[in-house]
């Protein structure tokens, strides 16, 4: 199951990433990865996001950075006051500016990275 936010930020449709969770017998399967993938490219919304953001538990962070978020201070400044922070979690964000398929990053395609 995914739940997210959407909304504008500096002039940015961004959606944020509230809770991601998927049954022990499907983890490891890419479940996660489409719903991901899907939030990202827009399927799941009116218009493709052109950024992500994510409060990330200690124990999701490589997932996230595996699609292409990051959690570099500079980056992720931007939008620590769009919401309150989560209690043991990171702020990581994605940018996700290009309109061609083609050169979107790799969690953009069906396949598991």
């Amino acid at each position: 199951a995914l739940s997210y936010e959407q909304g504008e930020h500096f002039g940015q449709h961004l959606v944020q990433v509230s809770l991601l969770g998927c049954r022990l017998r499907y983890q490891k399967l890419g479940v996660g990865s489409r719903l991901v993938g899907t939030l990202l490219k827009g399927e799941a919304t009116a218009e493709r996001p052109e950024a992500g953001i994510v409060w990330a538990d200690t124990g999701a962070i490589p997932f996230f950075r595996r699609h292409g978020f990051n959690d570099d201070p500079i980056l992720c400044s931007r939008y620590r006051e769009i919401v309150a922070p989560w209690a043991r979690s990171t702020l990581m964000s994605v940018q996700v500016i290009a309109t061609d398929k083609r050169r979107l990053p790799h969690l953009l395609s069906d396949a598991r990275p």
